[in-house]
Parts: C-alpha cells; sequence; structure tokens
C-alpha cells in the first residue's frame, strides 16, 4: 500500500518534476519512531527528523517523529 497522499500510478520521478514546477520548498511528515524501515526509506530520500509529536498515535499514544526534506537544496533526479 503506498503511504498517504501518494498516488501508485505515479512515479517519483513524475512526481519529483511536478514538485520542483509548482516551486514546493520543504515536505514535512510524521513517522512512529519504532518504524525504523519506513524511517530509513525517508533519510535516503534526504529527510531529517526535525521534532516530535507526543502521543500522536491514538491507537498507541505512541509519539510521531515529524520530518522534512528541504527541496530547494536536493539535487532533482537523486535521493538527497
Amino acid at each position: 500500500m503506498p503511504p498517504p497522499g501518494t498516488r501508485p500510478d505515479v512515479s517519483s520521478e513524475a512526481s519529483s518534476k511536478r514538485s520542483r514546477q509548482r516551486r514546493i520548498k520543504l515536505v514535512v511528515l510524521e513517522v512512529r519512531p519504532s518504524n525504523t524501515e519506513a524511517r530509513t526509506l525517508y533519510e535516503s530520500f534526504g529527510f531529517r527528523v526535525v521534532g516530535r509529536r507526543r502521543g500522536y498515535y491514538y491507537d498507541t499514544g505512541e509519539d510521531a517523529l515529524v520530518m522534512e526534506a528541504d527541496l530547494q537544496t536536493a539535487n532533482p533526479g537523486t535521493r538527497a
């Protein structure tokens, strides 16, 4: 299942191109600290942890790590 807010029929390259065309400068997401696979994936695309939302997930009360990627400093077509 693709992450929320993504379309499985659109490649990440096409999505990245549209983001640049729209001049999107910053992408922010939340991820569970226990989800190491997702965190590693996001980090490989240039996301970094910038904060924490305490008790964010209602089902477990687990915190959420806030991650962001600055699209202005990322190299187009490559993982940051």
